[in-house]
């Protein structure tokens, strides 16, 4: 009977206004929303117990009000106040189950067999407070009777100019929700950007990502540059990673002999994978024959270490066949010439080669050199005119 009196009092003189039912509503709401917490991970194990909890609870949240309303002989106001109060709870309780249903059959669901990995925090933190808004927008409105028109148009050009304001956050923010929503990189990942970033992945956030160089630096990069660049994830698909490279042996050895050699070494090197195997091949030939050896180490930043393990096994194998690996050489040939120096042709030489004094003998044109002057003439100039000088 206290309680029913206690009730009273509080509907018909402290609870009538607008932060009166606000606070009374949360209290309820809080209380309420104890039991689905409780059982969530069984709700998540045995997911047809959320429809059976979602209306109980609803069930109860009226049959309280309609118990309140029917023991209680309340005024007007407070009648008035436990209705704005169970429609009230009722709209917070449906976002709160909404935000479940969501999380249950969407983010654990549908999100998870499809990308086969957790949603990001960010993604479903901003699905939650959109629920949680519309119901602030649903009381308002319907319970309150208050408008909102004008707070949304006026939340809408703050929005506008913060936009604008933040267009270069915005970008990043939205590309680091596409980057978590599509994974093309996870944290302890190896990934080379198009600039030549190359990194381990540390942290992705919704502005950046963070990577750590091999000298043990930190690379902070916007995620809209992130989302616009060519990625090279060297742990996708599977971390084993590929990697060739070439041994020069002189042409001198049979080439059937050095395959089996390189392969045993590859097979002794403990890093090296049997799977996929080693492979190897003669990939060019001239002064000495290039092999190609492929195989595949544990992961992108153990590779180097096995590279070494194998060129050691590779300088052992060669050594008890006695192969000797050639160094790379390239063949230069030099000559040795003496510049050939051209001499301006002499009046007896351009005389010999003048068909009108080829009949002339070396005595005659020697005696008409001594008298010759020489001229150059440009060509289509006149040398000599009928008639110019008269004797």
């Amino acid at each position: 009977m206290e309680l029913l009196d206690f009730i009273k009092t509080m509907a018909e003189d402290v609870v009538p206004g607008i932060f009166g039912i606000a606070v009374v509503s949360l209290v309820v709401f809080g209380v309420i929303v104890i039991l689905p917490i409780k059982t969530w991970n069984l709700v998540k194990q045995v997911k047809w117990l959320w429809y059976f909890q979602s209306a109980l609870l609803l069930i109860v949240v009226l049959g309280a009000k309609s118990i309140i309303l029917s023991a209680l002989p309340l005024e007007d106001a407070g009648r008035e106040t436990v209705e704005r109060v169970a429609q009230s709870v009722t709209w917070l309780l449906s976002a709160f189950l909404a935000g479940q249903a969501l999380t249950l059959f969407v983010w654990e669901g549908v999100f998870r067999r499809k990308y086969q990995t957790a949603p990001p925090g960010l993604l479903t933190g901003l699905a939650t407070a959109a629920l949680y808004v519309a119901a602030l927008y649903g009381i308002m409105t319907f319970v309150f009777e208050r408008p909102m028109t004008g707070f949304i148009v006026s939340s809408g050009i703050v929005a506008g100019v913060l936009g604008l304001a933040m267009q270069n956050s915005l970008a990043d923010l939205v590309a680091g929700i596409a980057i978590s929503i599509e994974r093309p990189f996870s944290v302890d990942d190896w990934v080379e950007l198009d600039d030549g970033t190359l990194g381990e992945v540390e942290d992705v956030n919704w502005r950046a990502t963070h990577f750590r160089s091999w000298n043990s630096s930190l690379y902070i990069v916007p995620n809209a540059r992130i989302s616009n660049a060519r990625v090279h994830n060297f742990n996708r698909p599977e971390a084993k990673y590929g990697h060739w490279f070439d041994v020069h042996v002189p042409s001198t050895v049979p080439p059937t002999l050095v395959r089996r050699v390189l392969l045993q070494a590859a097979v002794d090197s403990e890093r090296v994978h049997d799977d996929p195997a080693p492979l190897i091949r003669v990939s060019g030939a001239g002064g000495s024959y290039k092999y190609m050896i492929y195989v595949h180490f544990d992961n992108y930043q153990t590779h180097f270490a096995g590279i070494d393990d194998l060129l050691m096994q590779v300088w052992i194998q060669c050594a008890r066949h006695g192969i000797v690996p050639s160094a790379v050489t390239s063949e230069v040939i030099l000559r040795r010439g003496v510049a050939e120096e051209i001499k301006e042709p002499s009046p007896h030489d351009l005389l010999a080669e003048i068909e009108l004094f080829a009949a002339l003998d070396e005595e005659s044109r020697r005696l008409l050199v001594g008298g010759m002057k020489l001229h150059a003439v440009r060509l289509g100039n006149d040398v000599v005119r009928q008639f110019a000088h008269r004797v």
